[in-house]
């Protein structure tokens, strides 16, 4: 009876060993295609610390079994915060980094740089204004001057009147100097003279704060009027220029002719002075009809085809549907006749007179 119950015992040992193999068996099973499983993910992403953690207790699961003589006693785990390790979908938290005060050393004041001649920010000169200045040096050198001999406003009219080359490049050599003054050469004209401001007869006079050939086409035209109605030679421009000064509503230092000098001043030297109205003015064949009565008209425009600033000329004639015109700044324009509507738009006053 001993010997079947030690036999029996030897069989459940056995029984219990088997079942116990069995069990390791199937644990390593499992812990081998856990790590199949493993390698083939870690080439796609690295598994996180807690999917290990899942793992391990998994096998523990299976590897450990329960002891049916002892009651089954859990021991409290600490519990530690796991650690998830940065993947391609989850970027690695960064500590902040304290910014470093930088030293900032104060900054040296550039030198400024003059402009190069190809700076785009410098403009170009004129090239007339560069064909006035090699004109005006030429002469100047060879009768010992320089440019700056020369007052920037005639250099300018020389760019733009290429006519009054000699009246500008001898400036430096008659300013200052008496001319002698005679238009009885004129007596023969037919209609009404033209005077010329820049004529070196008068021209290089002082006018208003300027020289007369700059700001003298005032007193010139009322010169043209005066010697046309009486051919009294006495009536010359610097004539003019000196009944001009002493009115100080005549003649402004600084802005040149004033409107007054030809309405009041006209009367004044006797002529019959009538000022032109809005209506008149707009209307091409009543200006017209004003000059065909036998009255010369002044003109007085704003910038455009006369001038760059202001200007006083004659209108002497109509010929043809076109007006001839006495420009005491210009031979050239005064040789030729003008449409209407060249000049309409700069028209700002007009004055007619006859004696």
């Amino acid at each position: 009876m001993e010997q079947t119950k030690k036999k029996m015992d030897a069989n459940r040992v056995l029984t219990v060993a088997v079942a116990v193999l069995s069990l390791v068996l199937v644990g390593l099973l499992i812990w081998g295609a856990v790590l199949l499983a493993g390698q083939k993910s870690s080439q796609e992403a690295t598994p996180s610390d807690s999917q290990q953690t899942q793992t391990q207790s998994q096998s523990q699961s299976v590897h450990t079994k329960p002891d049916p003589s002892k009651p089954e006693q859990t021991q409290p785990t600490e519990t530690k915060p796991a650690q998830t390790k940065p993947t391609e979908s989850q970027p690695a938290p960064t500590k902040p980094t304290e910014p470093r005060p930088t030293e900032t050393k104060p900054t040296q004041p550039t030198k400024p740089t003059e402009p190069v001649p190809d700076d785009p920010e410098v403009p170009e000169k004129d090239p007339t204004i560069i064909a006035a200045e090699e004109k005006i040096t030429a002469f100047a050198e060879a009768n010992g001057f320089t440019l700056a001999d020369y007052p920037q406003k005639l250099i300018e009219l020389l760019a733009r009147k290429p006519e009054t080359e000699e009246y500008v490049c001898r400036y430096p050599l008659e300013y200052g100097k008496d001319h002698p003054i005679d238009i009885s050469g004129h007596a023969a004209d037919e209609g009404v003279p033209l005077f010329i401001q820049w004529d070196k007869q008068w021209g290089y006079l002082d006018y208003t704060g300027n020289v007369f050939g700059l700001a003298g086409c005032g007193p010139t035209c009322m010169s043209m009027i005066m010697y046309h109605f009486t051919r009294d030679a006495k009536y010359t421009p610097a004539y003019m220029l000196k009944f001009a000064e002493s009115n100080s509503s005549y003649a402004v230092k600084g802005y040149g002719t004033q409107w007054a000098f030809f309405k009041q001043g006209g009367k004044e030297l006797g002529l019959d002075v009538k000022e032109l109205t809005s209506e008149q003015i707009k209307s091409e064949s009543k200006i017209a009809n004003v000059l065909d009565s036998g009255r010369i008209i002044v003109m007085n425009v704003s910038p455009g085809v006369f001038t760059t600033v202001g200007h006083y000329l004659l209108v002497v004639g109509y010929e043809d549907g076109k007006f001839r015109v006495n420009d005491p700044n210009s031979e050239i324009n005064s040789e030729k006749l003008w449409e209407f509507e060249e000049f309409s738009d700069q028209i700002r006053m007009m004055w007619s007179f006859k004696m």
